[in-house]
């Protein structure tokens, strides 16, 4: 009898380490996707850098198209106004 409660307190002792064991692992994973955050959340950063930049170069392409287009218009009416002038009435 004295052997099945060596046994017994045994049993719960690997029990207990079993759960330490588990509680290091969970740990160790915390730790593991902590540093996997913090390295997605840089990896956003620079995605958001990279979208606000190329939305800066958005507008300033944009700007230019609008400029070309008004001086363009400016030019068509331009030379029209000079055909009429050289047409015959």
């Amino acid at each position: 009898m004295v052997d099945d409660k060596k046994s017994g307190s045994g049993h719960k002792a690997e029990r207990k380490d079993s759960k330490g064991e588990r509680l290091t692992k969970l740990e160790n994973m915390l730790k593991q996707l902590e540093v996997v955050n913090l390295k997605t959340k840089a990896q956003l950063a620079a995605i958001r850098a990279k979208l606000d930049s190329l939305d800066r170069r958005i507008d300033h392409h944009e700007a230019g198209f609008q400029h070309l287009a008004a001086s363009s218009a400016e030019s068509s009416e331009k030379l029209r106004a000079s055909l009429r002038g050289k047409l015959p009435e």
